[in-house]
């Protein structure tokens, strides 16, 4: 497994998602953060292959509070 972060051309969260499908799609063995600021809001995504042993949702849980934020979701 491996990481990559990268930062959204957008802060539209449909789009992020798409770019995140896409990610996982051509990088199984990946792990993505997207991310994107606009103003004082930032949004975050942690995604990979549901195949991988991570569990995105509870990483994000426990590491958003960090900077003011909430996670949740799937585990992928």
């Amino acid at each position: 497994l491996y990481l990559t972060v990268a930062k959204a051309p957008s802060p539209d969260i449909n789009n992020m998602k798409k770019l995140a499908d896409i990610y996982v799609d051509k990088h199984p063995q990946g792990v993505l953060f997207l991310y994107a600021v606009d103003g004082e809001r930032s949004s975050f995504i942690l995604k990979t292959n549901r195949q991988n042993k991570i569990d995105c949702s509870t990483i994000l849980k426990a590491t958003m509070p960090i900077v003011g934020g909430k996670g949740g979701g799937k585990p992928d």
